[in-house]
């Protein structure tokens, strides 16, 4: 019933490859001038908050008020959880 009958195509996002070496300076500027203590302090907290089964949302927003990057707290995550691998079923 609720069905679309006309499809618009959608319009493909196009990044030029030029703008990856600006990405990287402003990534090195914000790693070299951050508080680099407190984005540790903030992601052993979202450590610590998976391990124990609390909800991660408030020190993932702590972390990135800190200015941790996602990578960093995908990785403080992973630390707790692991990765996620598909098992394949043939």
């Amino acid at each position: 019933a609720f069905a679309a009958t006309e499809h618009e195509p959608l319009e493909t996002l196009y990044i030029d490859e030029a703008a990856e070496p600006e990405q990287r300076a402003g990534l090195e500027r914000l790693l070299r001038e951050r508080h680099n203590r407190r984005v540790q302090t903030t992601l052993e907290a979202l450590k610590g908050a998976a391990a124990g089964g609390e909800n991660t949302m408030p020190p993932l927003l702590d972390a990135v008020r800190a200015y941790a990057t996602v990578g960093e707290m995908c990785d403080a995550l992973r630390e707790v959880w692991g990765e996620y691998t598909e098992v394949p079923i043939i």
